[in-house]
Order: C-alpha cells, then structure tokens, then sequence
C-alpha cells in the first residue's frame, strides 16, 4: 500500500481488496479525474485504487458538504439517467417496507451498531439500544443527543479504530449502509464488524 499527495492530503493507494494482487488496469469510463476505477488485472475483481486518507474525508468529502455538488455535477452531465432515476425512487416510495418492518426481520431487539451512523435516524425508536460511529465530529455530537437518551452513544473515530472501543460481543448486529462503500480498508473492517457481533 503507498501513498501519494494529492490537493493537499494523502491519497493511499490499494491492492487488490479480494486477492491482494498489486497489478491493475485503470477503467477509462468509469474513472474521473485523480480517481483511478479498474480491474486487477490477477482475479478481475474491479475497485477504486486510491482512496483519501481520513482527514481529506473529513476536508473534503463530508456527505453534509458534497451531497448537493455532487447532485449538481450529474444533473449536468447525465440529466436523462438523473431524472430517472429520481422518477424511479419517487414510484418505489409507497412500496417500500418501513424501517421497522425491515429491522424486525433481521435484528430481535437488543444492542446495535450503526457504523457511519450520519444523522443517527437509522436504528428504529422501539426495541433496540443505539450505538454509531461517526468520522465527522459536528455530526457525532448531534447523534449522542439522539442515542444517549435511549441507552446508547456515538463514537467519534474512524470505523475500524471506532469499533476497537466497545466491548466484543455486544451487538447483534451492525448497520454499514453507505459506509463500507467509502472506507479504504473494507476487509478490515468486516472482521472488526463480526468481532462486535460474535466476540
């Protein structure tokens, strides 16, 4: 794994997530700018080589600040795919099964763990005992008021190292909705999330 600057912050680049093969072949389409997408070129598994180190996460890439640049910039390049796509949510909508309903078929009621946790709505109100980790400090602080009334709290840390401060074995499960995504040592990760559920 090496790392290069780039804007100001680190950039770390990866090997291979699925077989640790350090040759690759950069994706044309599906790269953009200083982000290289690509197959490796051992097993074909297909993944983002350089990622940014947590504190240009936290510069830069906050969901808060990027979200609506984001929206913006495929609007402008892709406005039929952008249009239906948000056509498409909105028809999905009314059919889709509430939180609770999905939370109840996964979960018995007891201790869970919301990793990326964001605003910290995620975890249903009834039957179970809140926990997150958050990178972003502003957002942390606003989830402990959400979580510490009903038992629970937020963590303030990067995923893997945030997951090393509770205790093994407390949760029955563990949220990463759309943060396994963004975390630069995903198999890590993983193996810390079944440590939390399995001890």
């Amino acid at each position: 794994m090496k790392s290069s600057r780039c804007n100001r912050a680190i950039l770390i680049e990866r090997v291979c997530l699925q077989c640790g093969g350090g040759k690759f072949e950069r994706l044309e389409n599906f790269s953009r700018n200083e982000w290289h997408v690509g197959a490796c070129t051992d097993c074909g598994f297909v993944y983002l080589r350089n990622v940014p180190d947590y504190n240009r996460m936290i510069e830069e890439f906050a969901w808060e600040k990027s979200w609506q640049e984001e929206r913006t910039r495929k609007m402008k390049e892709r406005p039929i795919m952008m249009r239906l796509s948000l056509a498409f949510r909105a028809i999905r909508e009314p059919f889709r099964k509430s939180e609770q309903e999905i939370f109840s078929r996964l979960f018995k009621p007891s201790p869970l763990l919301d990793v990326g946790c964001g605003s910290g709505e995620r975890i249903p109100d009834e039957y179970y005992i809140p926990y997150g980790i958050e990178l972003f400090r502003e957002l942390c602080r606003m989830v402990n008021m959400r979580m510490k009334p009903r038992g629970g709290f937020c963590i303030h840390a990067p995923p893997v190292e945030g997951i090393d401060q509770f205790e093994s074995g407390l949760f029955t499960g563990v949220i990463l909705r759309s943060s396994l995504g963004h975390e630069w040592k995903p198999m890590e990760l993983l193996g810390r999330c079944l440590q939390g559920v399995m001890g």
